[in-house]
């Protein structure tokens, strides 16, 4: 990532969200419980320092990103995890901030023996 100014991280761990999803028909006839994991790489405000304006509007807001991911779980169509990653993946690379988004899903009531079970993705903005 030569020539490319330092990225503020945004992360969030462990949001617990619902949503119907699974390859059959008794995985999916009720929410189940995700737990999401993300991060983003975002440009910094050009002021961020010691001027800087302390302004929400300024920063990536992580309040609504919250508010994002429930909504997507909560109307996911989808069957995979996978396909649920991709979406909330794309849904973050959506703002032209965004360099870089890790997402990891994970099913922590699937299997009595496993603390959690599921996949990670990530993905990056097409360098223009």
């Amino acid at each position: 990532m030569s020539g490319e100014s330092p990225a503020l991280r945004v992360v969030v761990r462990g949001l617990i969200a619902e949503a119907r999803i699974g390859v059959g028909e008794e995985e999916r006839a009720k929410a189940q419980r995700l737990r999401l994991d993300l991060e983003l790489a975002v440009d910094p405000p050009p002021d961020l320092g010691p001027g800087f304006s302390d302004d929400l509007d300024a920063v990536y807001d992580y309040g609504r990103l919250r508010d994002r991911l429930h909504g997507l779980c909560r109307d996911n169509t989808a069957r995979l995890l996978e396909t649920l990653a991709e979406a909330i993946a794309r849904d973050c690379l959506s703002d032209p901030r965004v360099r870089r988004v890790r997402v990891r899903i994970e099913k922590p009531d699937i299997f009595a023996e496993v603390e959690g079970i599921g996949i990670e993705i990530e993905r990056q903005r097409p360098r223009s």
